[in-house]
């Protein structure tokens, strides 16, 4: 009896301690499976994050350069811009495009030295890599648009007629591999619009009989009327021997009402 139960004593010890022995390793080794899947997931992660990163900061210089682009554009389309100056030769014609940038960037968005209508200038600088191209913009049917009063009430609005052209500048970036577009409209800034020397909302009389009110354009031909105001006739008048006539022009939703006098020394 003693015998049976050293026995079984002994095969307990022995099966055990295999049995640990084969444990170890296998922990081991899924331990190291582990670590090592950890490993490439973190250089992965790594990795990607580095990528992102970088195409990131490349697509904010390209911005940056697109942005530098428009700048260049809106500087030489100045009339101060002297030798580097952008001229607008064909304003009238919608196939008319200018661009700013190498030949063969130029070339990628529609360049053609072949056509009249189309002209380029490399960049005044090298440190900023950037395509330009302006055009003039259009409506739906094709016509070339304007920036300006088209019908005399001292607005300025897009038409067809009237005003200095709108430029539509696109501009692309580049840096690294990323490229960046970016559109703006630009136009050149119109005077003020004066209708006349003296405005006047309520009823006025010009006293004394050495007055004067001049509306010639000194710098050119668009002569004004000495006097304009929103009143009716009668309202303007005049304390002194001379004589006056009265013009109206209808001036969006009010009356315009222009007055010269006889006297040549008046000028309307």
């Amino acid at each position: 009896m003693m015998r049976f139960a050293i026995f079984l004593t002994s095969l307990r010890k022995t099966w055990v301690w295999r049995g640990e022995q084969g444990i170890v390793t296998a922990t081991a080794l899924l331990t190291s499976a582990v670590l090592a899947l950890l490993g490439a997931t973190a250089v992965l992660v790594t990795t990607t994050d580095l990528k992102v990163g970088g195409q990131h900061k490349s697509s904010d210089l390209a911005l940056y350069a697109a942005e530098a682009g428009t700048e260049e554009a809106r500087a030489r389309l100045r009339g101060t811009a002297g030798a580097y100056l952008i001229t607008d030769v064909s304003p009238t014609a919608a196939q008319w495009r200018a661009y700013i940038g190498e030949v063969t960037k130029a070339q990628a968005q529609g360049y053609n030295p072949g056509q009249s209508l189309h002209l380029r200038r490399d960049s005044l600088q090298t440190t900023v890599s950037y395509l330009v191209m302006i055009r003039h913009k259009t409506n739906g049917a094709g016509q070339v648009l304007y920036w300006g009063d088209d019908n005399g009430d001292g607005i300025n609005t897009a038409n067809t007629t009237a005003g200095n052209n709108i430029y539509v500048v696109a501009s692309w970036g580049y840096a690294g591999t990323a490229t960046r577009r970016i559109e703006v409209e630009m136009t050149r800034v119109l005077p003020i619009p004066v209708p006349s020397p003296l405005y006047v909302e309520a009823a006025t009389t010009v006293q004394g009989s050495s007055t004067t009110i001049i509306g010639t354009d000194g710098c050119g031909s668009a002569n004004k009327p000495g006097i304009s105001t929103t009143l009716p006739a009668g309202q303007v008048n005049f304390n002194g021997d001379r004589r006056s006539r009265v013009q109206a022009a209808r001036r969006a939703s009010y009356t315009m009402l222009r007055i010269w006098t006889s006297r040549p020394w008046w000028t309307a």
